[in-house]
């Protein structure tokens, strides 16, 4: 599924994100917006968690919020 998350606080703007899974594995990317701070550029921060299990998701939103030195509100589950 994909999904915009808005509220992480503390970010920027906005994170996209991609969740997937077959059985043995798990696959997880996000990428932050476009910043808004006057240069109205692309952001570099973005993550790829291929995993040999179900973790992928979990760990890539742990990594995107340590990226971009936010909180995650409820977390960020795909629906």
């Amino acid at each position: 599924m994909l999904a915009i998350f808005p509220k992480i606080a503390g970010a920027a703007g906005r994170v996209l994100s991609k969740d997937g899974s077959v059985p043995g594995f798990s696959s997880w990317m996000g990428f932050e917006s476009w910043v808004q701070n006057g240069a109205n550029a692309p952001s570099g921060n973005g993550v790829a968690v291929l995993s040999a299990g179900s973790l992928a998701s979990s760990v890539g939103q742990k990594i995107m919020s340590t990226l971009l030195s936010a909180e995650v509100e409820g977390g960020l589950s795909s629906s």
